[in-house]
């Protein structure tokens, strides 16, 4: 809208009425401010759609887009920390000789009772071996191998009783983990179970596989059963192996969690420490050797004191069949042991006499000895294992 000015030349009244009439054509503020509002409200809905509009299709896209990295990183580092933490990281193995390295009690059984070191077969008509494998990978050169002598003899039963097992077990979570493979074309279930908890089952091959087997809230109900202090493996029923079947297992390992770590053995000198605790053979390492040297005798007898290197799990019994153990004086004579019987002890010393039928100088000093091939397995040995 254009003004129109009045100069200096103009009447007063022309002037008064020029002012009016621009006056006039001064738009109306209700114009003005309708015009303004249906412009804001067009432009301002349009640029709120559009912004919504922009705001749904970008959020929709950064949010699945966020998602989708959230879920792939995730999942790979996840990945990455279980892979990492399985590989790197080992629990405490819970077992005692699981890797079966430690035999005390001799390398082949063919009835059911304590075989190797802390494990026990607990079924007849089975035949245990002490063998060497050649897998590679494992940390463990041996393994324990259990064989049927007899056509539907029963099933293959091994376990391991824990001591003070409602401590150890009742109520956590637990992985055991193991090698084992089919021997003499047997490729029927195999069983796991920890504690009374249902065990789950695996089938067999005549290659080493590496199993592993979880266990949420382990029930330990059962406590008459043997089997169920511990870890318990079986063959079923219905796919028992016949004769000259069986299987071999190796690197046992029994964990709190659910996630099965890496097998890592002991040194010798400390998994056969741990296995002393439950049963001590002297000869096991001292072989034919002279080992106790303060046998005082009567003319008939005498006494000594064995000391364990280790305090044993209870005041052990004695046991052997003693007929290739002498008591020899200090000429060198050796008379054969008639019977040797445990006095009182502790669990870190026993007494014990020996009866010979020859005559010996009473008050002297003899020597306790093996003689055979060594080592010897049978002769003298201290039992404290869980029954």
């Amino acid at each position: 809208m254009a003004y129109e000015y009045i100069y200096g030349s103009d009447t007063v009244e022309e002037g008064t009425r020029k002012i009016n009439q621009n006056f006039l054509q001064v738009p109306v503020a209700e114009n003005v401010l309708t015009e303004a509002n249906n412009y804001a409200d067009t432009v301002g809905t349009t640029t709120l759609n559009s912004a919504k509009s922009y705001a749904d299709t970008v959020g929709t896209n950064t949010l699945n887009s966020a998602k989708s990295y959230a879920d792939t990183v995730g999942t790979t580092t996840l990945n990455s920390a279980k892979t990492y933490a399985n590989t790197t990281f080992s629990n405490p193995n819970l077992l005692i000789n699981g890797d079966f390295q430690i035999w005390q009690k001799g390398e082949s059984f063919n009835a059911a009772g304590y075989t190797a070191d802390r494990w026990r077969n607990a079924q007849a008509n089975t035949a245990v071996t002490k063998i060497q494998h050649s897998q590679e990978g494992l940390c463990s050169k041996f393994a324990i191998k259990l064989t049927k002598t007899k056509d539907n003899g029963g099933n293959i039963y091994l376990h391991q009783a824990l001591e003070d097992y409602k401590t150890i077990l009742k109520g956590k979570t637990l992985t055991v983990s193991f090698w084992a493979i089919g021997i003499g074309g047997f490729s029927g279930y195999f069983g796991v179970q920890i504690g009374n908890t249902n065990g789950t089952t695996f089938n067999l091959t005549n290659k080493w596989t590496k199993y592993q087997y979880t266990v949420k809230g382990v029930d330990t109900s059962a406590e008459t059963d043997i089997r169920r202090r511990g870890v318990f493996f079986y063959s079923l029923g219905a796919n028992q192996p016949q004769t000259g079947q069986g299987l071999a297992i190796t690197e046992v390992k029994l964990e709190y969690g659910e996630v099965a770590t890496p097998f890592v053995p002991r040194m010798y000198a400390e998994e056969l420490a741990m296995c002393q605790r439950y049963y001590y053979n002297p000869l096991f390492v001292g072989g034919g050797y002279p080992y106790l040297a303060e046998l005082c005798t009567t003319t008939n007898g005498g006494a000594f004191v064995m000391k364990f290197p280790v305090s044993m799990r209870a005041v052990p019994t004695l046991t052997g069949d003693f007929s290739s153990l002498y008591i020899k004086n200090n000429a060198g004579t050796a008379t054969a042991v008639t019977t040797i019987k445990r006095g009182d002890g502790t669990t870190q010393a026993v007494g014990a006499t020996v009866t010979v039928n020859a005559t010996f100088t009473a008050n002297q000093f003899y020597y306790l000895q093996y003689r055979s091939s060594c080592p010897n397995y049978k002769t003298l040995a201290f039992d404290a294992e869980i029954y």
